[in-house]
């Protein structure tokens, strides 16, 4: 066996068969009413009978299939469970033969609970980008509060401080006035004396 991967709902696996007795099988789980395709294919080789057997889990359908270079087997399953799905080649002028299985699954009641999943999980998320939204206009909204209420905190704060600056203009004139008034009553009163001096001498 090479190894295989899976997408979806098709199975795609590799695997050698090295002598025409050997008899390789595989089990696959199906739900009731699957629509289903499976099919072996020769790789690389041409000429080549390939055989093939679908068996249910009841063995109701137990049957071989066979085609040159490819057998298939396509149908709606009646029955749930695990099915096995054996092969072998008539190898012929050759060592080995390379096969691909490719299996095909499709139940529509598992795409319609998909579908529905998918939905609820785009509603869901476009409840969750509708919350976001509002979100970021409540941030805006706060962020615009703030700053109207900063710069009104601002003119306060101007309107303050230039009642203070007024107020200590106001108090530095009247300093300036009374030390002005203070000056010219000593320089009054001195020249006064000084004249009064001046006379008593003469």
């Amino acid at each position: 066996m090479s190894g295989g991967q899976t997408f979806g709902f098709i199975t795609e696996l590799f695997f050698d068969i090295f002598s025409s007795k050997e008899l390789n099988c595989f089990y696959e789980n199906f739900l009731l009413y699957t629509d289903i395709s499976i099919s072996i294919r020769a790789v690389d080789i041409e000429s080549q009978m390939i055989h093939m057997r679908i068996r249910s889990p009841s063995k109701i359908i137990s049957k071989w299939y066979k085609g040159i270079n490819q057998a298939e087997f396509s149908g709606l399953l009646r029955e749930e469970g695990v099915y096995e799905i054996c092969t072998k080649v008539d190898i012929t002028s050759t060592s080995h033969v390379r096969l691909m299985l490719i299996i095909y699954a499709n139940h529509q009641g598992s795409k319609n609970k998909a579908d529905q999943i998918q939905k609820e999980n785009e509603q869901s998320t476009n409840n969750i980008k509708e919350s976001i939204n509002r979100l970021r206009e409540k941030i805006a909204t706060s962020a615009f509060a703030l700053k109207q209420l900063k710069s009104t905190r601002d003119i306060h704060l101007q309107i303050k401080n230039a009642n203070n600056i007024d107020i200590f203009s106001l108090m530095q004139t009247t300093v300036i006035l009374c030390t002005a008034f203070v000056q010219v009553f000593i320089i009054r009163k001195f020249f006064s004396n000084t004249s009064k001096n001046i006379i008593v001498m003469r």
